[in-house]
């Protein structure tokens, strides 16, 4: 791999982040993106779980946040077509958030005796507060929410009804 992460925390606890960055070495081959990405890394388990139940439940977390964000996708593809077809009134576009699920790959590191050693999920690090827009299990935006947070916490919840429909019915986004 061209790309080395260097975390800044030595011990890994249930769903614990760790400021980290990931490096590229040029000398083990080409990348398309910048050096000195700044990233949260986070193991997920520590015991008990086996090594196998870890990679297993690590990639089962990866895997939805890449579903995720082909979902949000295919959310704004439908968006923009509506947008362009006429079927919505052009006054609404300003009021659309961009958003998109931040970036995220899963780490495993060689150990110097060829061993495997814990398993990270390093995702992006997003700057600034945190804000739920929609509760677990829920279609409603949050009650907390004030001025524009209203407004994408509205279009969340018209994005998951769109993403139920375009899949028919297969897929309901809860958190």
């Amino acid at each position: 791999m061209p790309w080395s992460l260097t975390a800044h925390a030595a011990a890994c606890g249930f769903s614990s982040d760790h400021e980290a960055e990931l490096l590229h070495d040029p000398g083990r081959g080409p990348s398309r993106s910048s050096n000195g990405i700044q990233a949260v890394s986070k193991c997920l388990y520590e015991s008990p779980l086996s090594r196998e139940d870890e990679l297993s439940k690590t990639l089962d977390e990866v895997n939805c946040l890449y579903w995720g964000g082909s979902l949000v996708g295919m959310a704004y593809t439908f968006v923009d077509e509506m947008l362009k077809t006429g079927k919505v009134s052009q006054d609404v576009v300003d009021l659309i958030p961009r958003l998109r699920v931040v970036r995220a790959v899963l780490a495993i590191p060689d150990g110097l005796d060829g061993s495997l050693n814990a398993i990270y999920l390093v995702e992006e690090k997003i700057h600034g507060r945190f804000i739920k827009y929609i509760n677990n299990n829920s279609t409603v935006a949050a009650d907390s929410l004030h001025g524009r947070e209203v407004v994408i916490g509205l279009f969340l919840c018209f994005v998951q009804h769109v993403q139920y429909q375009l899949t028919n019915s297969m897929v309901v986004p809860s958190r």
